[in-house]
């Protein structure tokens, strides 16, 4: 990698002076994470909150869960490249190592239109710098050893050259500032008395975003010249140069730093400030590492507040929006630091065990802290240099309970089977001299003095152990052979001097000995285990349970807080009080910030966890000292100076949205019907999460929430209609965003459509109309058709009723009467009357019962049995399974068969014609009428007179009936036949009829 890429060269002798090495809780990415390469010359933040990464291997994007590289022409999207920026279009461009500019739009690189231009002036540069955009949407590059190039939309062109070599310092919200280079290195052996001693004085120069290069003032010469600075606030820069730093305010320089040249590296520098006034300087070679100043006060007296990645080259550093901070290397990729406030000891940074366990302090002054493999550490606040207190040879056996600093004594105490007291530079056994009872020692898990400073106390497994300080003599003594234990899990004095106690089951209070008694009055979640008590400032108990969250008790007020306000754990074992109220409660799932917790006032807690840079969260254990907050972690000793700052909760970005498999683009979303299985794809930018981001979602805003940690969410087989997709991210203070909304339509397929309905409706109006018109006319039809049958049915009847059968039926009754057989006439005129009336009656009707029917046909029969003196017999047979008075037939459909038998079939016979009708139902829905005479056949009946087959005129009328029937829509059949004998000879006439059942109501 060329030098000439990196930031110039500075020394930073005293560095090397820092007594303790501290690190925070990084996350480190590298190509196995993804990263194209681990060279990383710079970064960069664009307006939606992606990080932009120039590596050695092309240019990334980040997401807090992938990086990703983009195609583009040959291989500048894997080659060396720079300075990312971003323009007002929102597209991201960088340049590459001939100083050609690309940028990246819709996922895709794109060479810059008019670098050709820079082809021409290649040979007359060394490198190009930086570029900048101008409002009239032109660009300018800053070319090293020609000047300033500004090249326009169209491809017109303009070079500022001054009469020096210029090259980039730094930029702020108005203009770049710039400066000579001066001399390079080599030249620096022969003019440097010459130029560090006489003053030689160095121009400074600014380009204006307007146009144009002034010279402002001219600066004392240190060594080479300088070549990199940064703006602290108005009108006030500090310069940087090989061999010394310069302050420059209002105009005049203030004042200025000098290195010796032996104690100057080659070393890549350049200098990012924060807020709060601090100043980041990465480091490569010698002192590799980005050191922290206070203040420009610090940085001018060479007073460094820290060393981050010491001993790793780095390239740059940059503060995003949320005030975590990214780290850029040559050779180890990319760092990222949630919370720069956090400062961390462990085994990188020289301590042998990273667990730590407990946790004292004396104050301002020093904070001890023992560790997991049980070694007691003791750390000088003001210097963070860390000493070790050796313990004895002897204590093969030594195990760490617990540590309490005695501030009134100035004594250590380390809890233990054997518990000591640090005094000096010596442990002292705290072996009580006068015991009551069986000799033992002080055996705690946790020791603390009494309010009045005339006792310790200490509690754990084996009880209460209470020792007198003055001399020593244990008053009280948990284990006593074998005598019951009673288990203590915390411990605290009251304001009044009385000692309170968490047993197993809740809240008591000592009564002397081993005696415990319910405190009388505690609220229900103080009946449960308590692992840890404290008074706050306003004597307020505060009470961390086993399963029941924090506990804050005062007289009357109470209250209780669980996960359910926003507590990561409902276990708390460790509590630390500001003075201010403000509680940090902890256990196995990080650390809380409590704050508005007292009566009236509004809570808020506040979770910090890994996601906000704890290295752990496993904490053990709490300490206020100096001006931090000490945490001892699984994973290291943390200190904590202020929060992490609380933000609002960053609405996911919708990534990408796939159809049926297919990418769609942002067009208007409105999809045909049976594209209708869709995937979106979403993330929020939230980078302390790293990638453990809880989502939710749903696609109508009346549907419950969905939730999960994927990134993807798929609807299959959606139904024609409007949606609105609905996606929320959850940040580490557990608060939901704001929804991002995609709302899109499915269309309905053609045949739901309203044009389609409408053409639908109106062509059923049309069928409707048309029906309505065929209708009417099928019902004029058949109006028609039974005024017909009606006509045919009355002509039936006056067929029947014909005048010579009349004449007949009368002449007969006149016979009876004139031999005087008045019985037989009465008889024959009943039975003609009655023929008459019905079939008057049943000639308006369509259907009647076949009851009715069959009345009809016996009287008619027995009137033409009385009229031809019992020359026939007949018979009448109807199927069992035919309901005589539901089921129905057209009226007076049988009789014209009858007729034909007797009149024409029974022609010539004297005596001895059978005639049998059949009524059955042989086929489901149909009824089949048999009508059956051994009469002379068929085709003998023909009319004496005209001379012609009678069948025409006696059968005709009931084939007519039978047609009409057909024609409105019933399914009929009608045969007639002679019936032979087994010689062939004629056996008489059979007819056949089958018509439709009729169902009456």
């Amino acid at each position: 990698m060329p030098l000439r890429a990196i930031p110039t060269l500075i020394p930073l002798f005293f560095l090397s002076c820092l007594g303790v090495s501290q690190s925070p809780a990084w996350r480190n990415y590298t190509i196995e994470d993804g990263l194209p390469d681990n060279t990383v010359f710079s970064i960069m933040e664009d307006s939606e909150g992606y990080m932009w990464f120039c590596t050695d291997a092309g240019i990334c994007r980040f997401n807090g869960y992938e990086f990703r590289q983009f195609p583009g022409p040959g291989d500048v999207g894997a080659g060396a490249v720079y300075n990312a920026r971003e323009d007002e279009q929102g597209r991201v461009w960088f340049r590459t190592s001939p100083g050609y500019l690309y940028y990246v739009e819709r996922d895709t690189i794109k060479p810059w239109k008019w670098n050709s231009v820079v082809e021409r002036y290649r040979g007359s540069f060394a490198i190009s710098t930086v570029f900048d955009f101008r409002e009239d949407k032109s660009i300018v590059l800053f070319m090293q050893n020609l000047g300033i190039l500004q090249v326009w939309p169209d491809g017109s062109e303009k070079l500022f050259e001054p009469n020096m070599d210029l090259s980039l310092v730094f930029e702020d919200d108005q203009q770049f500032w710039l400066l000579n280079k001066s001399f390079s290195v080599e030249e620096l052996g022969i003019f440097f008395d010459k130029y560090y001693n006489n003053g030689i004085c160095q121009p400074i120069a600014f380009y204006k975003r307007d146009g144009g290069i002034d010279t402002l003032y001219s600066l004392p010469m240190i060594g080479r010249g300088y070549s990199d600075g940064a703006r602290l606030g108005p009108f006030h820069l500090v310069f940087r140069g090989i061999y010394g730093l310069l302050e420059w305010k209002n105009g005049k320089p203030a004042r200025r730093l000098d290195f010796p040249p032996e104690q100057s590296p080659r070393t890549a520098v350049h200098f990012l400030r924060l807020r709060d006034g601090r100043i980041y300087i990465p480091t490569i070679n010698k002192f590799a590492g980005l050191y922290v100043f206070r203040n420009v006060d610090s940085l001018l007296a060479n007073r460094p507040d820290t060393c981050l990645l010491r001993g790793v080259d780095v390239s740059g550093a940059h503060i995003d929006r949320h005030g975590a901070l990214w780290v850029s290397t040559l050779h180890n990729g990319i760092f990222y630091l949630p919370n720069p406030e956090f400062s961390v000891w462990d085994k990188e940074t020289g301590l042998e065990e990273s667990s730590i366990s407990h946790l004292s302090a004396d104050g301002e002054k020093r904070l001890f802290f023992g560790s997991s493999d049980h070694r007691v550490f003791q750390l000088d606040l003001h210097s963070l240099q860390i000493e070790e207190i050796p313990r004895e040879t002897s204590d093969a056996d030594y195990y760490l309970n617990n540590l309490y600093f005695d501030t009134l004594s100035q004594r250590l105490i380390a809890g233990s089977q054997n518990t000591k007291t640090w005094i000096g530079k010596r442990w002292e056994f705290m072996s009580g001299k006068e015991v009551v009872g069986p000799p033992a020692s002080v055996f705690a898990y946790r020791i603390f003095r009494s309010r009045d400073a005339r006792y310790y106390y200490g509690y754990g497994f084996n009880g209460l152990d209470v020792m007198r300080i003055s001399d020593q003599k244990i008053l009280n003594q948990g284990y006593q052979g074998d005598i019951k234990q009673v288990r203590l899990s915390a411990l605290t004095e009251t304001p009044s001097g009385k000692l309170w106690a968490g047993l197993a089951n809740g809240l008591h209070e000592w009564k002397g000995d081993m005696d415990f008694e319910p405190l009388p009055g505690r609220p229900a979640p103080l009946e449960n285990k308590l692992l840890y008590m404290i008074w706050a400032p306003d004597s307020t108990l505060i009470a961390g349970t086993a399963s029941g969250g924090l506990c804050f008790w005062k007289d009357d007020f109470f209250r209780q807080v669980t996960t359910e306000e926003g507590l990561t754990s409902n276990r708390v074992s460790c509590i630390a009080v500001e003075e201010n109220g403000t509680v940090w409660a902890s256990g196995n799932q990080g650390l809380n910030r409590i704050s508005g917790w007292k009566e009236g006032e509004t809570l808020l807690v506040e979770p910090i966890t890994i996601d906000h840079g704890l290295p752990s969260n496993q904490v053990n254990d709490l300490c206020m000292a100096g001006d931090a907050l000490w945490i001892a972690t699984g994973k290291g000793l943390v200190r904590l100076r202020s929060t992490p700052e609380r933000r609002a909760p960053l609405r996911p970005l919708i990534e990408s949205i796939w159809v049926n498999g297919e990418k769609i683009g942002p067009g208007d979303p409105s999809l045909p019907f049976d594209r209708n299985h869709l995937e979106f794809r979403y993330y929020a930018l939230n980078y302390r999460q790293n990638g453990r981001i809880p989502y939710r979602f749903r696609l109508k805003p009346d549907q419950p929430w969905k939730e999960g940690t994927s990134t993807k969410t798929l609807f299959s087989s959606l139904a024609p209609g409007d949606y609105r997709f609905e996606v929320q991210a959850r940040n580490e203070f557990g608060e939901w965003s704001e929804s991002t909304v995609y709302p899109f339509l499915i269309r309905a397929p053609w045949w739901e459509t309203a044009l389609f309905r409408a053409s639908g409706l109106a062509l059923l109006l049309g069928a409707g109309f048309l029906f309505y018109r065929l209708r009417t006319s099928q019902l004029k039809a058949r109006f028609a058709l039974r005024k017909q049958l009606s006509e045919l049915e009355q002509t039936a009847i006056r067929a029947q009723m014909n005048p010579h059968f009349i004449f007949n039926c009368l002449n007969s009754i006149q016979r009876c009467i004139a031999d005087n057989d008045a019985e037989n006439a009465m008889r024959y005129l009943a039975r003609f009357a009655r023929l008459v009336r019905s079939a008057l009656e049943l000639s308006g009707r369509s259907a009647i019962p076949l009851s009715d029917e069959l009345a009809y046909l016996e009287n008619y029969l027995e009137l033409e049995k009385m009229r031809f003196k019992e020359k026939f017999n007949y018979r009448i047979e109807m199927d069992e399974r035919l309901d005589l008075t539901k089921n129905g037939i057209p009226p007076m459909l049988v009789q014209p068969l009858a007729e034909n038998a007797i009149h024409h079939g029974f022609a010539g016979m004297q005596e001895g014609g059978k005639l049998d009708l059949f009524f059955d139902l042989n086929k489901p829905g149909f009824l089949t009428i048999q009508v059956r005479d051994n009469g002379r056949g068929m085709e003998k009946q023909v009319d004496k007179k005209s001379g012609q087959n009678r069948e025409l005129h006696a059968l005709g009328l009931i084939r007519r009936r039978l047609d009409l029937l057909s024609a409105s829509g019933e399914q009929v059949e009608f045969h007639i036949e002679s019936a032979p004998n087994e010689d062939g000879s004629v056996a008489g006439t059979a007819a056949r009829l089958r018509i439709p059942l009729v169902f009456l109501n």
